[in-house]
């Protein structure tokens, strides 16, 4: 195998992990967000698993992968909102699903590069920044809170050697921000997993 088929391999190697991880979640706390997570993660890996076994062109497909999964992780951060606030001051759920209408405008402007980077970098940094501001009102005094910081620190050194095309000046340093991001997926799991277990044993 070349170089970029063994990223392939470890990042589908983490995909399952993380989803294992967000599955048990799932099954301790039975909070929907979970799910949005789980599906957000398997389509991003989908364009790695195609391309690992060459069945397809994944060039088309790592774009659309790459955007509905941002476009699900920022959907399972607005439940995250709605959930963290008190029951009278909940928007509508259905809110939470706005950002899903992105995906009837996206094929308009996909074949255009630089409109395309545009948007993908605004919807990255903005679900970036808001699970900062969100992690650290809710998680805080969380005695689990290492893995939040450690797993949001990677997303920002990702998206900055991304694009800010950081990851140049490494030879063969394409590959870096995906195995940083692809860590930091499977870190911010395990924090949800473990937050949830003690949350469990109490």
């Amino acid at each position: 195998m070349n170089a970029q088929q063994w990223i392939d391999l470890y990042i589908i190697l983490i995909t399952l992990i993380s989803n294992y991880l967000l599955i048990r979640t799932y099954l301790y706390s039975r909070v929907n967000v979970y799910l949005i997570l789980i599906a957000g993660l398997n389509v991003y890996s989908l364009y790695y698993l195609f391309d690992i076994t060459g069945l397809i062109e994944t060039e088309l497909l790592g774009t659309w992968t790459d955007f509905l999964a941002i476009v699900l992780c920022i959907c399972a951060l607005l439940v995250m909102i709605r959930n963290s606030k008190p029951i009278f001051a909940r928007f509508p759920i259905y809110l939470t699903g706005l950002p899903l209408l992105s995906i009837l405008f996206f094929p308009l402007v996909m074949r255009s590069l630089v409109i395309n980077d545009l948007i993908s970098a605004i919807f990255q940094g903005g679900a970036i920044a808001s699970a900062c501001i969100l992690f650290s009102l809710d998680h805080f005094k969380n005695q689990y809170r290492a893995y939040f910081i450690g797993g949001m620190g990677m997303l920002i050194i990702s998206y900055i050697l991304y694009w800010f095309k950081l990851n140049t000046w490494i030879t063969g340093g394409f590959w870096v921000p995906e195995i940083i991001s692809s860590t930091a997926f499977m870190i911010l799991s395990l924090a949800f997993y473990q937050r949830n277990i003690k949350k469990h044993q109490e």
